[in-house]
């Protein structure tokens, strides 16, 4: 994350969705609107953010439960 002071909650979200679902497509398969998965992260807290912490870490997870390992090429 390239801002001086620890973003927001819209600021991380639009940080997602301008990083994050454009690549989602090449990895998983399927488009983002098509797939059963969805996009959550880990995003820095005010304490790491003093430490120098700046990474937004996206995943992919499956609301049902089925999924275990990796969603690359999945088609999910």
């Amino acid at each position: 994350i390239e801002t001086e002071s620890l973003p927001g909650a819209d600021e991380m979200e639009a940080i997602v969705t301008d990083q994050c679902l454009p690549v989602f497509e090449t990895f998983v398969g399927v488009p983002y609107e098509d797939s059963v998965l969805q996009v959550t992260w880990l995003e820095p807290t005010p304490g790491s953010w003093d430490a120098g912490d700046r990474e937004l870490l996206c995943m992919l997870v499956d609301p049902a439960g089925e999924m275990t390992g990796s969603a690359q090429g999945t088609a999910r």
